[in-house]
């Protein structure tokens, strides 16, 4: 079994050496060039970085894909369009290369362009060590994370088409309804409902090349990488390397084959074998190192596009892109969205047009104001709350309307009482926004939030909320958040979320009785007009800080996304703590959120539960669901 690699490349271009040995003069990012005529055709993949594995959440995941990592690769390099042909072998062999072996094709066929099979990792070697021979280049195996970075060519879904495996017979060769129908072994296989004609290898290059133009990285046959066999991704390197410790007596194929099931036909998926074995599912493709001539090459067509940040620390990304952002990158044109942060200051988003001439964009943050801090550049911004004392709880008047006897259960449920009266007794921090899908990135990208990739329903990513995390989700991410600060971050707890929201306002929402208001001060259902008379143009999710802030300046205490605190549920506030603490007994497998979201009703003491385990009457089965996410609260230190 083996996994795919996450490339960023440019439309490619093809263009080959003449006959013989002579060197390509120069080669361009995306452009293809051979070495030789027997040579294999390859393509320069540029600089850039990717998240390797797979989050927790992706169908039919192993847990050796894990934990996710952010992988950079800092030049570029060249790697095969296919998998090595049985006629480039071939050609190795009669040079008196690779061993002096020919290898039986078992029936899978050689000619046609077929991938060579029944090699082992030795036999690669062999292979890499003639060519680099004969051309005077420096020819290899790729490494694991150089294979992925490559076959995912800048994608985050688990197969480089997508997510679904309908796409299979257009871009993979693997088990289909023609392998099923060619082989009784596999009649009671799950195989794609898909028919491509062929039950064995296929001719490299017959089915759709990925975004940067390589052809059959899943499906056709497994394909060698340099790296050690290691069960997890913990400590692997970060650089693009080979991992040239753990257990080398095995290697790391990836890619799957003709003969492997739709699940295995993933661009995560790996795979560790014995380094003799010579299997007739099994091949490779060879990757090139680039000469610091040729790797001095612009990364994208287009042209120069570069951010002037003030202040000068600020760190920039480009949010519709994979590979990190360096003044002066080369861009295709288009509408690119630039989102900049530093510490000390506000996180800035703005999209800038990009054309046919060089783009040179100025973007100045604003300083933080007085309150207010940012303990790294991509950490939420917070903002002190005072100490005090106010009423918790539900008071009719914050509803205005009469409840019948049949409905008073729901009304305690999710109206609870008795009001009580809190008191915190010292400054806290609050994050001024909601906990942003950029900010959760940082987490995951760094090796944090559990290898997790939260689904954002296709309403964006950015500077919107991360949604579809539960709560130990949001354990996870604040763990990382102390451990990177070295700050005591944490959930609010639920008297603290309350005493924040209210603001030291008596009644919620802030905008009184007028629910023409609502649109004003957050997001929530304002559809049908009888629910709320205004539109605020959001169906779902909106970026934080889109709606104005409270008196104390916290965008989005109502509506947006449910927002997890600390506590425990209990369906009543009867024995609840005074002193703002969270109430760490109780129903513990169940966790109160706050706040509401985007698709309801609105009030302060609005709450609701939920398991952030096994099932949960806010977010069943997982705890994670589309309307659910949080916000951090930081003990202050002397």
């Amino acid at each position: 079994m083996a996994r795919l690699a996450l490339l960023f490349v440019g439309t490619a271009g093809t263009v080959f050496a003449a006959a013989g040995c002579e060197p390509v003069a120069e080669s361009k990012i995306g452009e293809r060039f051979r070495d030789c005529a027997e040579c294999p055709e390859m393509v320069v993949v540029p600089a850039g970085s990717f998240l390797m594995g797979s989050p927790a959440s992706e169908k039919e995941r192993d847990e050796n894909e894990g934990p996710v990592h952010r992988v950079g690769i800092a030049a570029p390099f060249a790697m095969g369009v296919y998998e090595v042909t049985f006629a480039q072998w071939d050609a190795c062999e009669e040079d008196g290369g690779c061993r002096g072996h020919s290898w039986n094709e078992v029936a899978v066929g050689r000619g046609e362009g077929r991938p060579v099979v029944s090699v082992s990792w030795d036999d690669a070697q062999a292979y890499v060590r003639w060519l680099s021979a004969k051309t005077g280049k420096r020819y290899r195996l790729p490494s694991e994370s150089e294979w992925e970075y490559a076959a995912r060519a800048g994608t985050r879904t688990s197969r480089p088409w997508g997510d679904s495996e309908s796409g299979q017979c257009r871009y993979a060769n693997g088990l289909d309804a023609a392998a099923k129908r060619g082989f009784r072994t596999w009649e009671a296989a799950t195989v794609a409902s898909c028919d491509d004609g062929r039950a064995l290898t296929a001719p490299v290059g017959r089915y759709e090349a990925n975004a940067w133009g390589l052809h059959d990285v899943l499906g056709n046959v497994w394909e060698w990488t340099r790296d050690c066999w290691n069960g997890s991704y913990a400590g692997a390197p970060r650089d693009g390397s080979a991992w040239n410790s753990g257990d080398c007596s095995r290697h790391v194929l990836r890619g799957g084959s003709w003969g492997s099931v739709p699940g295995l036909l993933r661009s995560a998926k790996r795979h560790g074998s014995i380094s003799g074995d010579r299997s007739h599912d099994t091949g490779f493709r060879v990757a090139r190192t680039l000469t610091a001539a040729e790797a001095s090459l612009d990364e994208l067509p287009g042209q120069p596009f570069t951010v002037a940040v003030a202040p000068p620390s600020a760190e920039v990304r480009i949010l519709d892109i994979t590979a990190p952002y360096r003044a002066g990158m080369r861009l295709p044109a288009g509408n690119y969205r630039v989102e900049a942060s530093a510490e000390g200051h506000e996180t800035a988003t703005e999209t800038v047009p990009h054309g046919s001439s060089p783009t040179s964009h100025r973007l100045a943050l604003r300083k933080l104001a007085a309150g207010r801090f940012r303990d790294c550049a991509r950490c939420p911004e917070m903002v002190v709350v005072p100490a005090g004392s106010f009423l918790m709880g539900w008071r009719e008047s914050e509803d205005g309307q009469d409840w019948p006897a049949s409905a008073l259960p729901m009304r305690r449920y999710y109206f609870p009482g008795p009001v009580h009266p809190v008191s915190i007794a010292a400054p806290f921090a609050v994050g001024v926004c909601e906990v942003t899908f950029s900010e959760w990135d940082a987490c995951e990208e760094d090796g944090g939030c559990r290898g997790y990739s939260p689904n954002d329903r296709g309403w964006g990513r950015g500077r919107r909320p991360v949604i579809n995390v539960n709560w130990a989700d949001a354990q996870a991410y604040v763990q990382w958040l102390s451990e990177k600060t070295g700050k005591p971050y944490r959930l609010p707890s639920e008297s603290e979320w309350e005493y924040a929201a209210r603001a030291g306002a008596r009644t919620l929402p802030p905008w009184g009785d007028n629910e023409s208001e609502r649109c004003r001060h957050a997001n929530g259902q304002d559809s049908p007009k009888d629910v709320t008379p205004c539109d605020d143009g959001h169906a779902g999710t909106a970026p934080v800080g889109s709606y104005q802030a409270n008196v104390w300046g916290l965008h989005d205490v109502l509506g947006n996304v449910w927002e997890w605190t600390e506590d425990c549920w209990h369906d009543s506030y009867a024995g609840a703590p005074g002193d703002g603490s969270a109430w760490k007994s109780g129903d513990c497998a169940r966790r109160v959120a706050r706040g509401g979201a985007y698709d309801g009703r609105l009030s302060g003491s609005f709450r609701e539960s939920s398991f952030h385990g096994p099932a949960g009457s806010m977010c069943a089965n997982t705890g994670r669901c589309r309307s659910a996410g949080f916000r951090v609260a930081r003990t202050l230190t002397q």
